[in-house]
């Protein structure tokens, strides 16, 4: 496929950085409706679309698999060279671990552990911890080298690549984990699609990921909007984030497009950057997604 190349007039953040990008995407990737209109761009001049039909926020348009690949290996690189992969005990940072737990106790309340994968499962905490709690974890995670760490410190099953490449037994999973995974691929389409394929009857899927409808991240957009912001767009991480998801869109999509019924839907302040740790008022983020910058969902397949 032809890629295009944004104009060397754009302030880029690293130096001798080429980003490059596929033709504009003329449907929206979830729902397939041809409604994509302009919705904001960002300070270096990336755009965000919105879909008329069911309401996704993307990049548009998207850089290409190759630039992704490289900014990829970089990140892993980078992130076994900082000592990212953890040997030892997982509760050195215990603020992940807290979150991490959380969403995976939580996860245990629609369904009685059993086998999980975990997808893009990073340094492994949570396959720890998921361990911990009960569960038979499986990890995946597309770069080959960190799951070869991962491998000598686990003795798990963990496949590297794309998950819809790995041709897993369908139904083999009693649930699924995303822990802010699904704001990263380029065909999220692809990849529900197998997780729904991978889950036996009956199961369920947690994802967590940014909030886009939050009401701190709808007010950095008015404000970027009128100029009154630094940084237009920053919130939206577009170095590697390609899709930005609210509560409600992604509720409706996974409900009419792709056979899951939503059973909850919660804010997310473990997810978050606050350190506040003020009971009543995580009870509050939770109870409402639109004060909290994350949100988590869990799905049941039903079809």
């Amino acid at each position: 496929m032809a890629s295009i190349t944004l104009t060397d007039s754009l302030p880029l953040e690293a130096p001798h950085h080429t980003w490059r990008f596929d033709p504009p995407l003329e449907r929206c990737p979830l729902c397939a409706a041809a409604a994509l209109v302009w919705f904001d761009r960002d300070y270096l001049g990336r755009r965000v679309d919105r879909c008329g039909d069911c309401g996704l926020l993307l990049m548009n348009p998207q850089y290409t698999a190759g630039y992704l690949d490289q900014y990829y290996s970089r990140y892993y690189a980078g992130s076994q060279r900082n000592g990212a992969l953890p040997a030892g005990d997982p509760h050195s940072g215990s603020r992940q671990v807290a979150a991490k737990t959380a969403r995976l106790r939580w996860l245990g309340r629609f369904v009685t552990p059993g086998r999980l994968l975990c997808v893009g499962c990073g340094d492994g905490l949570e396959l720890r911890l998921a361990g911990q709690l009960g569960w038979l974890p499986e990890g995946q995670e597309v770069n080959s080298s960190y799951v070869a760490q991962l491998r000598r410190q686990l003795d798990l099953p963990l496949y590297a690549g794309e998950l819809v490449d790995l041709q897993l037994p369908a139904g083999r999973y009693d649930a699924m984990f995303l822990d802010q995974v699904l704001e990263h691929p380029r065909r999220p389409q692809d990849q529900l699609r197998e997780i729904h394929r991978l889950l036996r009857p009956g199961g369920v899927v947690l994802i967590a990921c940014p909030n886009l409808g939050s009401l701190a991240n709808r007010w950095k957009t008015a404000l970027g909007r009128t100029g009154l912001k630094q940084r237009r767009g920053r919130h939206y991480d577009m170095f590697h984030h390609l899709f930005f998801y609210r509560p409600q869109v992604l509720r409706r999509v996974l409900e009419r497009h792709f056979g899951f019924d939503v059973l909850a839907v919660e804010g997310d302040p473990e997810g978050g950057r606050r350190r506040d740790a003020a009971g009543w008022w995580n009870e509050l983020r939770r109870r409402w997604p639109a004060l909290e910058s994350s949100f988590r969902l869990v799905a049941r397949k039903v079809n």
